[in-house]
């Protein structure tokens, strides 16, 4: 979604959308609690998308029942899950002090099942707490 935004940015140097695509691309990158809304400016007005959503640098797309990062949907690979953590637990405890050493700690503001990509694996989290 970044080099979707970039591009979108570079290609547009002037007026009103580009003003707006630099400011939703500058607000993406520091934003530190989820958009439940997912609003963005388009052409000076606000538009929402409900089936996606922006924590910090990171996209989830909303698939079946859980919420999927964007970059294991941009590899078009098989999403099954190498691995579960259940939220409460002490492999969930290790993966908030992993997240928050790597101020990705936002990422698990998103509620219910999210699957990730850690370590080259696609990490399932039960979220539901």
């Amino acid at each position: 979604m970044r080099r979707e935004l970039a591009s979108k940015a570079i290609a547009e140097r002037s007026g009103a959308d580009a003003v707006e695509r630099a400011k939703n691309v500058q607000h993406a990158k520091v934003q530190q609690l989820l958009d439940g809304r997912n609003r963005l400016d388009s052409k000076l007005a606000q538009i929402q998308l409900a089936p996606v959503q922006q924590v910090s640098d990171t996209a989830f797309f909303h698939r079946g029942n859980r919420w999927i990062e964007g970059s294991i949907v941009a590899a078009r690979e098989k999403m099954s899950v190498d691995r579960t953590i259940e939220f409460g637990t002490p492999e969930f405890e290790r993966l908030v002090d992993r997240l928050v050493r790597e101020n990705r700690q936002s990422l698990l503001t998103v509620r219910g099942e999210i699957l990730l990509r850690l370590d080259a694996q696609n990490v399932l989290v039960r979220n539901d707490g």
